[in-house]
């Protein structure tokens, strides 16, 4: 359905479908997206060796902004483009507000929860490099380090359930923004390669499976992990390069201790990882869970 397919995933980010068979009939320059070597790279130089996750969100929340304002979808950009569209009579009537007063209304503005709040809009027939990919997935990432940051903050004070409410919020708009970068890549298929499309819903699901295992919902997060670990160890077995093999492979032992943990939780007792993802990522499970899956 590409009616009304301009889709909003976030409260900050509207991505525009409109155009969608255009640009897929219309081709352009291949883009590329070595998704899991950019985060493999961006954790282990920031923060991440040493699980450091509020050094790393600082790093993904600086990334991002820059990547706004090279993509002019920040709050300035915004109220410019809104400003632009204003009658003359009305910028005229608030250019004679003293900058005080302009200052308090929009404070009061934000105050209410709303005035901080605004949408960028990213319009898929303007994606010209990785630059709009690279800017999901670090929003992803930050909300996903943040999540992390938080739920420890709830092991170490147990007497505080909100830490652990606010750490699977973020976890969820980390669903969001990796959910995003997957329909834009898969909107714009034909210039990303198939590792790249790999990669993007792979990590998609890593995402989802965090969210599930964090909310103890082991059934769930153990149909989608065993899917993930099919995946990425589809990934590893056709890399080009034994680097990217063993990059996949990394992301594949990442995830065994959820898995191991989860199959325990549901009485599973098989030490073999590989047999369970076999036995339970079933054609139409993994059709389920990602209906791109065979592709």
């Amino acid at each position: 359905n590409h009616h009304n397919l301009s889709l909003l995933f976030d409260s900050t980010m509207e991505i525009d479908f409109a155009n969608r068979d255009q640009v897929a009939q219309a081709g352009g320059e291949p883009i590329a997206l070595p998704l899991l070597q950019l985060i493999s790279e961006a954790r282990n130089e920031h923060g991440m060796r040493q699980q450091d996750f509020a050094r790393y969100r600082r790093y993904c929340a600086s990334k991002v902004h820059r990547l706004r304002e090279l993509l002019s979808l920040t709050h300035a950009d915004a109220a410019h483009r809104a400003d632009a569209k204003k009658p003359k009579s009305a910028k005229a009537a608030r250019g004679k507000k003293p900058k005080k007063a302009q200052q308090a209304a929009a404070q009061s503005a934000n105050a209410k929860g709303h005035g901080n709040v605004f949408t960028a809009k990213l319009d898929i027939a303007q994606v010209a490099d990785a630059r709009p990919a690279h800017l999901l997935l670090f929003e992803a990432e930050r909300a996903w380090a943040y999540s992390q940051e938080l739920r420890s903050e709830a092991f170490d004070d147990e007497s505080n359930p909100q830490l652990r409410k606010r750490g699977i919020s973020r976890l969820r708009r980390a669903e969001q923004w990796s959910h995003s970068l997957h329909q834009l890549v898969q909107a714009l298929s034909a210039r990303f390669d198939i590792f790249a499309r790999a990669e993007t819903a792979a990590y998609l699901l890593i995402v989802k499976s965090t969210t599930a295992f964090d909310r103890s919902q082991w059934e769930k997060a153990l149909q989608i992990l065993s899917v993930a670990r099919n995946l990425l160890n589809a990934i590893a077995t056709n890399s080009p390069t034994s680097r990217a093999e063993a990059l996949a492979n990394s992301f594949v032992d990442a995830g065994e201790a959820q898995m191991r943990y989860s199959a325990y939780q549901l009485g599973n007792s098989e030490q073999d990882m590989d047999k369970i993802a076999a036995s339970i990522a079933t054609s139409d499970v993994c059709q389920q869970i990602l209906p791109e899956y065979n592709q």
